[in-house]
């Protein structure tokens, strides 16, 4: 009986340390990368004025910067109101037009004051729609809220902001 009991204590060892290494030896590489989000929507027009959210999980080769806006809002400060977003009319707009209007309810030249929303990617201008911008681990992504009646800069320094 004591060997019996042995037995199906090595086993059960067994198949503790089987299923953990089954676990970890799934879990797909991606779900270890991530980017960072910084807006800056310029201090007088939202509170706070500078907002960033690192760390967020992405698939690499896949996740767009649309993507990551929408899986870190709630989730970067979850004490504070999820941050919005809207292209032309909805936040569903922006996966068939790529191109933003608002944030937190910011719109580009709102009022007539000739600032608008760039966004950067690793501290240089995009050169692609943000639903179609595919993001790398480690990337980094920054909107602004510049005056840029004739063009967003080229480059970007959220540390500057």
């Amino acid at each position: 009986m004591k060997q019996l009991k042995s037995i199906m204590q090595r086993s059960s060892i067994a198949v503790v340390v089987s299923i953990s290494m089954f676990i970890f030896s799934t879990t797909p590489a991606w779900a270890l990368s991530s980017a960072n989000l910084f807006i800056d929507w310029t201090p007088g027009y939202h509170q706070p004025s500078a907002q960033s959210c690192n760390s967020i999980p992405i698939n690499p080769g896949m996740t767009t910067v649309l993507d990551l806006m929408i899986d870190s809002s709630g989730n970067c400060h979850p004490s504070e109101p999820p941050i919005s977003f809207v292209c032309s009319s909805t936040t569903a707009a922006c996966e068939q037009s790529g191109f933003l209007t608002a944030i937190d309810g910011i719109a580009g030249n709102q009022d007539g004051n000739g600032r608008y929303w760039c966004y950067y990617v690793n501290g240089a201008l995009a050169n692609v729609a943000f639903n179609s911008y595919v993001l790398q681990d480690g990337d980094s992504v920054a909107w602004d809220y510049l005056p840029a009646s004739n063009g967003c800069p080229a480059s970007f320094d959220p540390e500057a902001a």
